[in-house]
């Protein structure tokens, strides 16, 4: 689709109304977005792919290689919202080898688990130290009530003692 206006706000509206984010202006390259909160990047390749005879792995690849700025942490899966994504010319995409596009693909993805599971076990971790702080706390305080029992205890014992 070819839309002669350079306004965001313009893109915006057509992207709200469900028109494609795929402009293409006069003497520019091809480009992609904004990128919505419920775009990814395999989403994208897919959608950019079409019929064409491309791997959507490999235009997944090529977009990322054309536009590192627009994700976080240099990681393929960790696309930023509100980016605009440069598409990869034809030519570009031909001089992507399909095998390293793959393995790009799946260490990007691996990385991205491995990231998760180290946040999921520090975040276990954190409850686990809470919770055991909460069980030393309520330890002293068993001590401490303990501890004036006994003074209690005794201070009666004398006082019957002497009465006795």
């Amino acid at each position: 689709m070819v839309i002669p206006a350079r306004n965001p706000l313009f893109r915006v509206i057509m992207l709200l109304l469900g028109i494609s984010p795929l402009w293409t202006f006069a003497g520019e390259p091809r480009s992609y977005g904004p990128v919505g909160p419920t775009d990814t990047l395999a989403q994208i390749a897919i959608n950019l792919k079409g019929d064409g005879v491309w791997h959507y792995q490999r235009w997944m690849y090529g977009l990322y290689q054309k536009n590192p700025q627009a994700f976080f942490g240099a990681n393929m899966n960790n696309l930023k919202l509100g980016a605009t994504l440069i598409v990869p010319s034809d030519e570009e995409l031909g001089e992507i080898d399909q095998a390293e596009a793959f393995r790009a693909v799946k260490v990007h993805l691996y990385v991205l688990e491995q990231e998760r599971q180290e946040a999921r076990v520090s975040t276990e971790d954190l409850l686990l130290r809470a919770r055991m702080q909460r069980l030393f706390v309520s330890n002293e305080m068993m001590q401490k009530e303990s501890g004036e029992l006994f003074e209690r205890i005794s201070s009666l014992e004398q006082q019957v003692g002497s009465v006795v």
